[in-house]
């Protein structure tokens, strides 16, 4: 018991990450879409919280999982298409839970999110 406990603090405690590696374009279309969702969810759970939306889009900008997907692209120009029609799909959604945010703090979250997606 006490060992599973020390398992979940680890991984809630940001406990060491799993590397992501790319091998093909799918699996680089496939990382874009997880941080696309990783987004939302930090938008739709932060509300207009700017410190904590802050500090998770950070930790998701310096992820092992955007790492890669920024690695894949320098080495594939071809990909940043990919990275814009997944965004594309999930424009709206990131349009409705970013605008309170984006209004309360502009100018971190903005420079943030640019950062994620350039």
């Amino acid at each position: 018991m006490n060992r599973a406990w020390l398992i979940v603090c680890l991984v809630a405690c940001g406990g060491r990450q799993a590397a992501t590696t790319i091998h093909t374009p799918q699996d680089y279309e496939q990382v874009v879409v997880d941080v696309v969702e990783r987004v939302i969810e930090i938008f739709r759970d932060g509300g207009i919280n700017c410190n904590m939306i802050s500090g998770d889009l950070r930790s998701l900008n310096g992820s092992q999982k955007v790492a890669a997907a920024r690695a894949w692209k320098k080495d594939h120009p071809e990909s940043h298409e990919t990275m814009k029609a997944a965004i594309a799909a999930r424009r709206s959604e990131l349009d409705k839970v970013m605008g309170p945010a984006a209004r309360q703090c502009p100018g971190p979250i903005k420079g943030l999110v640019a950062e994620l997606t350039e």
